[in-house]
């Protein structure tokens, strides 16, 4: 199967543990090449920690890439973050890629969490840069670990700001086409390309676009699924239809913003229909859409 660009998935926490993993599992074999994690703390959440469910999503497979789409740093200290990515470079060598958000938890679990940066995105900007400072010893006075290698870090988000952050920090962008609050835009990839610095854990720019998907047997049955997941989680930007319908849009956007990789996140609301939807997706993409 030859494919136009790589493609990953993004867990958006629809399943529990197990239907994640179970998703997971068969991912590599469909031939994703990537299993990112989101960080959320709304109440019924399947799991809140994504760098544990990375762990967990590494040890039953073996080709993926894995790590957490988006951890929220404003509500951790830099050195704890950069422990927890060094230990699981560690444990699954040249397969972590490890993201960091700056989105919020709803208010009660912030506050329950502790330790909330003030609504400042200069406070936010200084934690990243101390984060990514520890992780790459370049803050000779913290200790690390004595582990050999840090793993590439992406940074998540679609305004400018965020991109010229990854791009001066040697990270990756990870953007997303369904969080409306602030629209996705091919000139923010290219701003990002046009001032990206090298570094030895990446040398190049990388950029990923998430997606959300309801790929079903029919046009009928995907609008289905959507309309429940519109009415659960508001989100308008969905990828919806058969699987050359959703092929065919999947290409068109990857076009339209340049992405280097799509991320899949499928939406439906159990491990089975996931994982068949991820399979005609991927059948669709590798004959051309």
């Amino acid at each position: 199967m030859t494919l136009l660009f790589p493609v990953g998935v993004l867990d958006l926490g629809a399943l529990d543990v197990h239907g994640t993993l179970e998703v997971a599992a068969a991912a590599g074999p469909l031939g994703y090449g990537r299993f990112w994690i989101t960080e959320h703390h709304d109440d019924g959440a399947p799991h809140a920690n994504p760098s544990l469910m990375a762990a967990m999503v590494a040890n039953v497979t073996s080709t993926l890439r894995v790590g957490p789409s988006g951890v929220l740093l404003r509500y951790y200290t830099p050195l704890a973050v950069a422990h927890t990515a060094t230990l699981l470079e560690a444990l699954f060598p040249g397969r972590v890629d490890f993201g960091i958000a700056s989105a919020r938890a709803p208010s009660p679990q912030a506050a329950a969490l502790g330790g909330e940066l003030p609504d400042d995105d200069a406070a936010l900007h200084e934690r990243m840069l101390t984060f990514l400072g520890i992780l790459r010893r370049e803050t000779q006075w913290v200790p690390l670990p004595a582990y050999e290698a840090a793993p590439p870090v992406w940074i998540s988000g679609n305004s400018d700001a965020k991109a010229r952050l990854a791009a001066t920090s040697g990270a990756g962008l990870a953007s997303s086409s369904f969080h409306t609050s602030v629209p996705m835009s091919p000139d923010t990839f290219a701003l990002y390309r046009d001032t990206f610095v090298p570094r030895p854990e990446l040398p190049t720019p990388v950029t990923a676009l998430a997606v959300s998907v309801l790929c079903a047997e029919t046009d009928a049955e995907a609008r289905a699924y959507h309309d429940v997941y519109q009415r659960l989680f508001g989100y308008e930007q969905t990828v919806i239809g058969t699987a050359s319908q959703c092929a065919q849009e999947l290409v068109a956007l990857q076009h339209a913003t340049g992405a280097d990789e799509l991320l899949i996140a499928p939406r439906q609301d159990s491990a089975g229909a996931a994982i068949r939807g991820l399979r005609m997706v991927m059948e669709a993409l590798g004959r051309g859409a």
